[in-house]
């Protein structure tokens, strides 16, 4: 091996320690080299602050528990975690680790006090306490959950007020939102979805609006009867709505344009997920595109090609306003599985 390409492998091997993506220069080696573990008396003591690293992909059990003055984890390439990995982080504002998609055990987040949001589109499972007394935590959004929301994983989130589920199909279990005090949406599944999900205690929602009847919980419409006589669910019929009555209107994947729908603000609606739940992070997919029909005459307009965002708005009445009239019939061109895809409007007095 040339010298060249041993000092480039040994510079590799730095980043890969140090997670820094930056170059080194053969004068900056040796204090990189040193810096090395430099932090490792502070994590020992409990006073470390941030944790970065772009080469961890699993955290162990317990990895960073009762780590109480973390703020800022960044492992945009974890993918597993395990049982209270980040729990009782309770200064933990910044949690970054967009491809964690497996967690192994119970109370991955529990009573990380002051996170106000989680960024997880990839994570499949919804843990027993895994969430639970996230006191900051404003909302939840989970797009590629399934299976259970198991016992206590989101119980004490205090200012939670909406929760959405849109691929979620097992069971609700016990106290899963109890003492969410101001929690007035819960979004389950998607308009699409044929199976209702079995609540397995109706104490799921003590203290919380939707027990109180001021909160609701929104199933696709064809469903909204099945969850009103289910079992448990019934305690809650008053409070159970079609998506419909949220505010967006899904349109499908092909519709013909009403001289009601000419007046809104149409989009095409995107969740780049395959059909086994995984984000297209290389932003690979072909382009995706409308075609049209008027009756008259037909076409096609719009050329989007891959990108690395996972969900999209795309407003159709800018530049294709003109193909929004009265008559047209509207059909996505879809040439590789992106998971979600429709049209849609916003109800007045929703935005995007």
């Amino acid at each position: 091996m040339a010298l060249i390409d041993k000092l480039i492998a040994i510079a590799d091997a730095i980043r890969g320690r140090t997670g820094d993506t930056e170059l080194l220069t053969l004068g900056e080696m040796p204090a990189a080299i040193s810096g090395i573990g430099s932090d490792a008396s502070s994590f020992v003591d409990g006073t470390i602050t941030e944790i970065r690293s772009e080469t961890v992909t699993t955290a162990c059990d317990y990895a960073l528990y009762q780590k109480k003055n973390i703020e800022t984890i960044y492992t945009p390439n974890l993918t597993t975690a395990g049982v209270y990995s980040f729990g009782y982080c309770s200064k933990l504002k910044n949690f970054t680790a967009p491809k964690l998609t497996t967690v192994t055990g119970n109370g991955i987040f529990c009573q990380c006090l002051l996170m106000e949001s989680y960024n997880l589109p990839l994570l499949t499972y919804v843990p027993a306490y895994g969430w639970q007394a996230n006191k900051a935590l404003k909302s939840i959004s989970l797009p590629a959950a399934t299976d259970d929301i198991n016992p206590y994983a989101f119980n004490q989130c205090f200012l939670l007020e909406r929760a959405e589920f849109p691929k979620i199909d097992g069971v609700i279990y016990q106290n899963a939102f109890a003492r969410c005090t101001v929690l007035t949406t819960l979004i389950l599944g998607s308009p699409e979805s044929t199976d209702i999900i079995t609540l397995y205690d109706t104490n799921a929602f003590d203290l919380t609006p939707i027990a109180g009847g001021t909160g609701y919980i929104y199933v696709a419409d064809s469903l909204v009867n099945s969850y009103k006589a289910a079992t448990n669910w019934a305690t809650y019929a008053n409070q159970i709505r079609g998506l419909s009555e949220l505010g967006t209107v899904y349109l499908g994947t092909s519709f013909t344009v009403t001289e009601e729908l000419a007046g809104k603000n149409i989009y095409i609606m995107i969740n780049r997920f395959d059909q086994d739940g995984y984000y297209n992070e290389n932003g690979s997919y072909p382009s995706i595109a409308v075609s049209w029909n008027d009756g008259t005459d037909a076409g096609s307009f719009g050329d989007w090609g891959g990108s690395n965002k996972i969900t999209e708005k795309i407003l159709l009445n800018t530049a294709y306003s003109a193909y929004l009239s009265a008559g047209t019939t509207l059909t996505l061109q879809q040439y590789a599985d992106f998971g979600e895809l429709y049209f849609a409007y916003y109800e007045e007095g929703e935005t995007e």
